[in-house]
């Protein structure tokens, strides 16, 4: 399990980043890309895992990622 703290919040200064992602978006790529588990992610941002998922869904949608 990941302990959250400042560490894992990528700093950013614009509301929406490469490939029309969110700040949010973007963290939860960021932890995902460190190799993270979605409940890891969830854990770590204080969120549910549900809205993890719908993160990513819209980063595979907007990224075509996966």
């Amino acid at each position: 399990m990941i302990e959250p703290t400042h560490d894992l919040v990528p700093a950013a200064t614009t509301e929406r980043l490469a490939y029309n992602l969110t700040q949010r978006e973007s963290q939860v790529l960021g932890l995902l890309v460190k190799g993270c588990s979605s409940q890891q992610i969830a854990d770590g941002l204080g969120l549910r895992f549900y809205t993890v998922t719908t993160h990513l869904k819209h980063i595979e949608t907007s990224a075509k990622l996966f």
